[in-house]
């Protein structure tokens, strides 16, 4: 017991020891480097004190500070740091500083350029980084997401009393190259009494060190008293006085020189904030070559008073005028020229009058009444050289706030001229008051070559490349209406027009009602809208490459019975636009004018659409949509329409999503012109425009349809029912959806008459001899069989689509002289008929199946010239447009031309190609007819080489299988000698 007493009494010793002289060894150059090494290595710059002294009872003392960036260089230092407060004291009142004094402190605050900031201020970084990285290991593994994600709340801090003290101190802005501007001589004194009061005085000398002579100097007092008190009751005397400051100390810190091109080389500032017993009085003054300011205010509780005039004048660079007007982003739809230019300086000028005025209550529209004007005392001239004149730019505005008795109201009028365009707009409101039930006025016209002006001044891309051609060279405009507060607005009426020299014109009028707590907008009464748009501005707002093909405009004349429109979300944060489409609800109605198309480029024939009249019905709490659209049937034209429809689910929180909507829709068409398609189409495009092209090929002109489809989403499940007839076509189908793909519930059936339109664009793709054209003298039929039919809808898939069962009975045809038709004749030596520019083609029904995007064409034999039977069979890869089929031609054929037959019942030629450019082995083809033709010769020799020479040609082909003809007898067969 004894031992571990003496053992705790000397380890007790040695604790009293390493306390007592705990500052003592602090002191030893050796331990505070050790420590100061053990910061650097956690920064990226480096701290060093070369002498540091503590003791119990004395002050601190730290001599020669240096702190040094990443690149080596001095960013901070200090001769001397002494805090005259002991250790003893600050353990016993640790938020008192006592007296501190800095002696010949300085800064330097470098510019690299290419970084981000200045390099003092990345010194300490990297470890704030570590500090926080190290945090995030911090977490339990059982803590959620949310408790992770929970904002730290700061620590509240005590108050800290404090007696500081800067002398000869140095601020330094530079660039690598060298200091740029200085702040000198600079002195501090502040004193803090726990808090409770502040007195502080800042006073230096700013030189400008690249540009001699710009020198100036700053005193800043602060005297504030009462701070733990409640705010009104605050004292502050606050005096900031800068004479002769260079503004490129701005310049340095901002990294441009706006503050020197807005104000000039130097500027004078003299402020005065005085706070006592519940009013402010504020006085400041600026003086600079380029601006001058000066102005007073006092502000009580009930009470704002401006004493005098408060004035400005400012006549920045023309550099400053660049930059403010000519930036803006290279990918927007239009951008100033990047070489725009003030060719001359502009004078702005603005003052507000005196006023002394009670508040009469909160929440008016400023508790004074204020009359600001603020115009160019001189226009603003921009010059580019990608303009061929000037572009001068005046503007002059006025506001006059409303006392408690009388009316205010705000102007402004600004005029653009370049060359002899000419373009102004005024904008003007009146009959402002300070009750919220009070009504204002206001009334914005715009006159002129705007449109002109506006792709000469900006560079427009897309549909605004040529509006000045589109809407003409001037342009009237006028907007008028009232609402019952400027400062919150809960009603407000507006109607106006707007009309251009080439005919387009809109006219509004609408009274909204906007409640302030929800935010929602409704109607007062029913809004309009009516608006004419010529075929050019269509083509324009279209972006259609090609001309479109309308004679007539289109006018359009809206009514909103019915609107419901949130400006936020339920929780009040900010929402997407699909999210407010939840609140929105929505009544239209109108009606759109006769539309006038021509039937083909340059033909002077058209067909019209008659007058239409819809109406629609948005719920956005059930993200739907009905609507209704029909015809006018006073209007004399025997085309009718009537469109009802219903969409439901139709967007979700971030887009449209038509493939996730229920859609019902029932349709009647009567004589509906197909042209009018090509509105809806690109026609600039190649397939889109063969697309309506092979429409009207197929059905002709106009087309009679009825079509009932109910889908629901994804086309999980629904069904389609659609009848069509039409000049060339008739033909009608039923089906049902299921897990996204259609299927047939009986035989889709259809007759079609066959056109040379058709028989080029279309039917070319079902055989290689209806390649160079085909046409029909009677309908054919077309049948589909509902068995192992599927067709993917979302997405749509032409590989997806299967059919077990196609047929097509097509009868006689007339088909085209040409490509594989023609070398056939030319082979088969059938002179006359390849004279001929079209010939007869009678053919045994055709049958197809479908999978992955090929066809599998079973045998079809035909007839051509009354005198060859050839037949067909093989595949067509639609997705490759890649043809793998053989063409045969009948032994009795061959026997007849030749003289001799061929093994088997028919000779084999391969053909290859695409479906619009077939291609047959010629010179197979050719070898194997020779053949032929040496056999039936008279001599032996002759006939044996022949012999060999046709078994030479049918190794290298590999013939294959010759499949059964799928019909017999043949049709021709005893009707065809």
């Amino acid at each position: 017991m004894k031992k571990f007493a003496l053992v705790l009494g000397v380890l007790v010793g040695l604790c009293v020891l390493l306390v007592a002289f705990l500052p003592r060894l602090l002191s030893i150059s050796s331990v505070h480097q050790f420590v100061l090494g053990k910061v650097n290595q956690r920064i990226p710059g480096k701290v060093f004190v070369h002498d540091f002294s503590a003791s119990w009872m004395h002050g601190l003392e730290l001599k020669d500070v240096e702190v040094w960036d990443e690149a080596g260089r001095k960013v901070a230092s200090c001769q001397k740091i002494l805090c005259q407060k002991s250790l003893v004291s600050f353990l016993t009142d640790p938020n008192n500083m006592g007296h501190v004094r800095l002696e010949a402190p300085a800064i330097y605050f470098i510019d690299d350029g290419d970084k981000k900031g200045f390099s003092i201020e990345r010194v300490f970084q990297e470890g704030e980084k570590k500090h926080k990285s190290s945090g995030k290991h911090t977490h339990k593994k059982g803590a959620s997401s949310h408790e992770k994600a929970a904002p730290k709340v700061a620590p509240e801090i005590a108050p800290i009393s404090m007696d500081l003290a800067i002398s000869d101190g140095t601020v330094s802005i530079e660039q690598q190259a060298g200091a740029d501007v200085q702040i000198r001589d600079l002195q501090l004194t502040l004193d803090m009494k726990k808090g409770d009061s502040l007195r502080a005085k800042i006073l230096g000398t700013v030189v400008d060190v690249k540009a001699p002579g710009h020198t100036g100097s700053f005193t800043v007092d602060v005297d504030a008293e009462k701070l733990k008190a409640s705010p009104e009751d605050v004292c502050i005397k606050a005096k900031a006085d800068f004479r002769g400051v260079p503004c490129r100390i701005a310049d340095r810190f901002a990294r441009d020189k706006m503050a020197t091109q807005a104000l000039g080389n130097n500027v004078d500032i003299t402020c005065a904030y005085v706070r006592s017993a519940g009013t402010t009085d504020v006085e400041i003054d600026v003086t600079s070559p380029r601006f001058t300011a000066h102005g007073k205010i006092r502000e009580g509780v009930d009470f704002v008073e401006i004493p005098e005039a408060v004035s400005f004048r400012w006549t920045p660079e023309p550099a400053c005028i660049d930059r403010l007007i000519a930036a803006s982003a290279s990918d927007s739809d239009y951008a100033f020229p990047a070489d725009m230019r003030a060719k001359e300086g502009v004078m702005i000028s603005g003052s507000i009058e005196p006023v002394k005025a009670k508040m009469v209550r909160p929440g008016d529209l400023l508790p004074v009444p204020v009359h600001l004007s603020i115009g160019l005392d001189s226009p603003i001239v921009l010059t580019s050289s990608t303009w061929k004149e000037s572009l001068s730019i005046t503007l002059d505005t006025h506001i006059r706030l409303p006392s408690t008795a009388a009316a205010g109201d705000i102007g402004a009028h600004l005029a653009l001229s370049m060359g002899s365009e000419q373009a102004t707009c005024s904008a003007h409101m009146e009959g402002l008051s300070r009750k919220r039930d009070g009504e204002a006025t206001f009334t914005i016209a715009a006159s002129g070559a705007w449109p002109k002006l506006f792709t000469s001044v900006l560079r427009p891309k897309g549909r605004f490349a040529s509006i000045d051609k589109i809407l003409g060279p001037t342009l009237e405009s006028k907007i008028q209406g009232a609402l019952n507060n400027l400062e919150a607005p809960t009603r407000v009426t507006c109607s106006g027009s707007l009309n251009s020299e080439t005919g387009n014109s809109v006219a509004f009028d609408l009274d909204m009602k906007r409640d302030l707590e929800s935010g929602v907008l409704t109607l007062e009464k029913p809004g309009t809208l009516s608006c004419t748009v010529m075929p050019a501005c269509i083509h324009l707002l279209a972006e259609a490459k090609e001309k479109l093909p309308l004679n007539s405009p289109a006018e359009l004349h809206l009514v909103c019975e019915k609107l419901h429109l949130p400006f936020s979300s339920n929780d009040g944060e900010k929402a997407t636009l699909y999210q407010l489409l939840d609140g929105t609800e929505c009544s239209l109605s109108g009606g759109l004018g006769t539309i006038s198309l021509s039937k083909c480029k340059g033909s002077e024939e058209s067909v019209a659409l008659p007058p239409l009249l819809f109406n629609a019905d948005l719920v956005g709490a059930k993200r739907e949509l009905v609507f209704e659209v029909a015809s006018d049937k006073t209007a004399k034209s025997p085309t009718e329409l009537h469109i009802t429809g219903h969409a439901a689910n139709l967007w979700n929180d971030e887009a449209i999503t038509l493939s996730e909507a229920d859609l019902h829709l029932d349709m009647h068409l009567e004589e509906f012109p197909l042209d009018l398609l090509s509105l809806y189409s690109n026609r600039s495009e190649k397939k889109e425009r063969n697309q309506v092209e092979m429409l009207i090929a197929l059905f002709g002109d106009t087309v009679h349809a009825d079509v009932k489809a109910d889908i629901a989403a994804g086309a999980e499940s629904g069904s389609l029912q659609a009848m069509l007839s039409s000049p060339h076509t008739e033909g009608s189908v039923q089906g049902s959806f299921e897990k996204g793909i259609f299927h047939l519930s009986a035989p889709l059936k259809a007759t079609c008459e066959i056109t040379k339109k058709a028989g080029k664009l279309i039917f070319k793709d079902a055989n290689p001899l209806f390649a160079s054209g085909v046409r029909s003298t009677h309908p054919i039929t077309l049948v589909v069989d509902q068995k192992g039919f599927a067709c993917p809808i979302f997405p749509f898939s032409l590989q997806g689509i299967t059919a077990d069962r196609v047929t097509i009975d097509p009868g006689v045809l007339i088909v085209k002289n040409g490509g594989v038709v023609r070398g056939l004749l030319t082979m088969m030596k059938a002179r006359q008929a390849a004279a001929e520019d079209e010939v007869e083609l009678w053919c045994t029904p055709l049958y197809f199946s479908m999978k992955d995007g090929v066809l599998n064409c079973q045998r079809a034999d035909a007839l051509l010239a009354n005198t060859i039977q050839v037949a067909t069979w093989g595949k067509v890869n639609l997705a490759r447009d890649q043809l793998d089929m053989v063409l045969g031609i009948s032994k009795e054929s061959i026997q007849n031309v030749f003289g001799a037959g061929v093994k088997g019942s028919m000779l084999q030629i391969p053909v290859r190609g695409s479906t619009a450019a077939p291609e047959i082995d010629t010179t197979l083809a050719s070898a194997k007819l020779g053949a032929v033709g040496l056999q039936g010769h008279g001599k032996k020799k002759t006939a044996i080489l022949g012999t060999l020479i046709e078994a030479a040609a049918s190794l290298g082909d590999g013939d294959k299988a010759i499949p059964p003809p799928t019909t017999q007898p043949f049709p021709w067969e005893g009707k065809v000698q």
